[in-house]
């Protein structure tokens, strides 16, 4: 075996091949064909005459042929692993290890059961964000068309009154009045420029950042980057358990697993953690390689590789990080909310002042 000081990391490099298994969409076809195939096998029905009568029932037409090849392949003497990793664009490489392995133990369908739970793990938590971010959005959008309206349709007016009677503007109502004008004037210039911006410094990022300075900027951005960094952590530690229970080699594990979440920093990592695991090295030095790498994961795998229980600490790693992300997103929801009705009370209240100082100076200068 080579000795460890040979082993070098590769240079960061672009890797955006990363996820070319699945096109658009077929992300959420490949977890309903995998469910498909656990009820079949539980049902004890014969797989091929299954697929066929499951076949004719599914809306998905991409589901739909997978299944109808997938059977006519197990009708000509295939196996199940090579039946359905004959279909490329439906699953995702690491898979085929699990089949393997649940077949051999005759698990197939817990551990397919397992899988298709972890697999979209991280794109659940990501939907409970955005699930918990869409009041505050749609609220904000509701108040901008309100502040659309009052410019337009009562501070134009306000302001032609106090010209007439000639009242004093104090601060906050020259401030709104002001605010009022610039948006009906040249609100539409400033939204383009915005969105102009927007677009050119993505573009100009996509231009000159591989994938994975692209990614560490993702998971750079405050609160956001982190629940986005822990939920991909919490499917790839599940799913790495579930590969070395599968005893697939661990380098193997690490890089399938790192494949199927579909990140360009964490396949680039642990391709040099790979490396470094077939050189010799524990995993807990191998991780040493990513710099970014959590503590707790390496903690985590530091003291369950002495005692040979590597699988339950993936899983551990990856509760960790999936309670994490709830957390996370319990705390993003609940500040979204605060800043919400503070912008709004805040809004509320300057708008209602501004307009009221100037009516209550006109009372009290012809009640005086």
């Amino acid at each position: 075996m080579p000795p460890s000081e040979t082993f070098q990391p590769q240079e960061v490099k672009d890797v955006s091949w990363v996820g070319e298994w699945t096109p658009a969409g077929a992300g959420s076809d490949t977890a309903e064909f995998i469910k498909h195939i656990v009820s079949l096998t539980r049902t004890g029905l014969p797989l091929p005459s299954g697929m066929k009568a499951l076949a004719e029932e599914l809306p998905s037409k991409r589901v739909r042929a997978a299944l109808i090849a997938t059977s006519e392949r197990l009708e000509k003497g295939a196996s199940l692993d090579e039946a359905v990793t004959a279909e490329p664009n439906k699953i995702p490489p690491q898979l085929r290890g699990i089949l393997v392995a649940g077949s051999v133990s005759g698990r197939l369908s817990e551990v397919l059961a397992q899988y298709v739970r972890y697999a979209s793990l991280g794109a659940t938590l990501r939907r409970k964000l955005r699930f918990a971010l869409a009041y505050p959005l749609f609220l904000g959008m509701f108040l901008f068309s309100i502040y659309i309206f009052i410019c337009f349709a009562i501070v134009q007016n306000f302001e032609f009154v106090m010209r007439d009677f000639g009242l004093e503007q104090p601060l906050l109502t020259r401030a709104l009045v002001w605010t009022a004008r610039v948006t009906r004037e040249h609100g539409l210039e400033i939204i383009g420029v915005v969105l102009g911006a927007a677009a050119a410094l993505y573009v100009l990022l996509w231009l000159t950042c591989n994938s994975v300075y692209r990614r560490r900027m993702l998971i750079s951005l405050p609160l956001y980057g982190k629940i986005v960094q822990f939920s991909t952590l919490a499917e790839f530690s599940h799913m790495a358990g579930l590969l070395v229970e599968s005893e697939m080699p661990l380098p193997d594990a690490l890089v399938l697993s790192a494949d199927g979440v579909n990140d360009a920093e964490l396949k680039h990592a642990f391709e040099n953690v790979r490396r470094s695991v077939a050189y010799g090295r524990t995993l807990g030095d191998s991780l040493a390689y990513w710099p970014r790498c959590p503590a707790g994961l390496v903690d985590v795998l530091r003291g369950a590789e002495g005692r040979g229980d590597l699988a339950e600490a993936f899983h551990l790693a990856g509760d960790m990080f999936e309670t994490r992300t709830r957390m996370l997103v319990s705390y993003a929801s609940a500040l979204c909310a605060v800043v919400t009705v503070f912008l709004v009370l805040s809004g509320v209240g300057f708008v209602f002042t501004a307009l009221y100082m100037p009516m209550i100076n006109l009372i009290s200068r012809l009640s005086g």
